[in-house]
């Protein structure tokens, strides 16, 4: 198969309508499949692409009329021409630029993790700029050449401050940590129920296309295990003993393994 080209901001904007995301699995995957995005003699191939996708070939037929409801497809005679990824950015008002990746028979699953990741992506930016604004802050005189300075530094270097942020959690003055709970990744895939977030991160991970990691933060050095007891008795937030020493338990960190 070859790569295929995603806007940035798609797969969160079509995730409130399930038909159009089940149109563009399919729209990817015959992209995908045929160079030029040209299906000579299409209507012959019906049971072809079934085979190939592991669907019956009614339901291709549906599939490929929806794509040309929506207009994604068209057909000229014999054939079906696909349209091009410029049609989806102005239909859907994305970035100009792509994500490339491989298309996949977990294609669903892919658009799903890159929603997740744009989420996440913009939760990074929020906190960047309460980084920039906080440095910025006794700046008001300064010359816009500073300033863009002090701008680029962070966005150049935000992976090392984020995680100085982390190591001084408490007497920091942002909360550096992005990630979504379940009912956070059902309310980013537009659904409701944490029981759907639970399964489609179950799912992601199964996959490949999302891993998760602890997040813990060191609260006091030299402590007792009756003592991280008695936090998590009486106090709202999750803690944790290792090593002799009491850590604050926060939500795991989601990475998804896609936005290339």
């Amino acid at each position: 198969m070859n790569l295929i080209s995603i806007p940035k901001g798609l797969a969160t904007k079509i995730q409130d309508d399930s038909q159009v995301v089940k149109g563009l699995v399919i729209y990817y995957q015959l992209k995908s499949l045929y160079v030029g995005g040209v299906i000579l003699n299409y209507r012959k191939r019906y049971q072809e692409l079934a085979d190939t996708f592991g669907i019956s070939s009614s339901n291709i037929r549906n599939k490929i009329s929806f794509l040309k409801q929506i207009g994604l497809a068209e057909s000229k005679g014999a054939h079906l021409f696909l349209r091009s990824k410029r049609l989806l950015i102005e239909k859907y008002e994305t970035s100009k630029k792509c994500y490339r990746t491989e298309c996949t028979i977990h294609f669903e699953a892919q658009l799903k993790a890159l929603a997740l990741h744009e989420n996440i992506e913009q939760q990074k930016y929020r906190i960047a700029r309460k980084i920039v604004d906080y440095k910025l802050k006794e700046s008001k005189d300064k010359p816009k050449k500073y300033i863009k300075s002090v701008i680029r530094y962070v966005r150049d270097n935000f992976d090392t401050i984020v995680q100085k942020e982390k190591e001084r959690f408490h007497e920091s003055y942002i909360n550096p940590f992005t990630t979504l709970s379940r009912t956070g990744i059902a309310h980013t895939l537009n659904r409701k129920s944490k029981s759907t977030g639970h399964r489609w991160a179950k799912k992601l991970v199964n996959l490949g296309l999302m891993l998760e990691s602890s997040n813990l933060v060191l609260f006091r050095e030299n402590s007792t295990f009756e003592e991280c007891r008695l936090l998590n008795k009486y106090s709202n937030s999750h803690y944790t003993f290792k090593n002799g020493n009491t850590y604050l338990l926060l939500a795991n960190t989601l990475r998804l393994k896609v936005g290339s």
